[in-house]
């Protein structure tokens, strides 16, 4: 036995206890506290994504062609018109978009460099979209660069893919927006 204070006394494995746990509860305060800018940097981008994503479903039910175009990066606004390819889109659809089934978020890629975030982008993909005349699209998704230190240009919606259907044969149909067909966005 060791006496620590003269009033308290401890076996063996009772100091191992404490000492385990203490050394656990400084183990989780070093990583809660050892936070980094860049990781910090990288969460908010990314909750302001996930919030933003709610607000371009919006824009999509209220068909929103200026709102929805100024939301991809400034080199996809002068290469692409983006005005006349949403119009196409919202005139294929069969209806006015109501809702949809699921909203799935995910990071794609992300670049540290010197311990400092340098390029980040996120999928988000809205499943099952229905229409005010009940009509449902299989899924609509959209890629978005969220920080590019090598380019500002490029931060923005990079493009947009909707799956209008299928053909006979099972293949997608699709609808590409702010990219070329042979891009594929997932």
């Amino acid at each position: 036995m060791y006496i620590i204070n003269p009033s308290l006394t401890f076996t063996k494995s009772q100091i191992r206890k404490i000492l385990k746990t203490i050394s656990f509860v400084f183990i989780i305060m070093l990583l809660l506290t050892s936070c980094d800018d860049k990781v910090k940097e990288e969460s908010l981008l990314c909750k302001e994504a996930k919030e933003e994503a709610n607000q371009v479903f919006e824009y999509l039910k209220e068909e929103d062609i200026q709102s929805l175009s100024e939301l991809f990066s400034p080199n996809k606004q002068t290469t692409y018109n983006l005005e006349a390819e949403w119009k196409s889109f919202f005139e294929s659809l069969d209806g006015k978009i109501k809702d949809y089934d699921c909203l799935k978020f995910d990071e794609a890629q992300r670049t540290f460099s010197d311990g400092k975030l340098y390029y980040l982008t996120v999928n988000v993909e809205f499943t099952n979209i229905e229409t005010e005349t009940g009509h449902i699209y299989e899924e609509l998704s959209y890629s978005k660069i969220l920080k590019s230190d090598s380019n500002n240009d490029e931060e923005g919606i990079w493009g947009v893919s909707f799956v209008n259907g299928r053909d006979e044969k099972g293949n997608l149909n699709m609808t590409y927006i702010g990219c070329s067909k042979e891009i594929k966005i997932k």
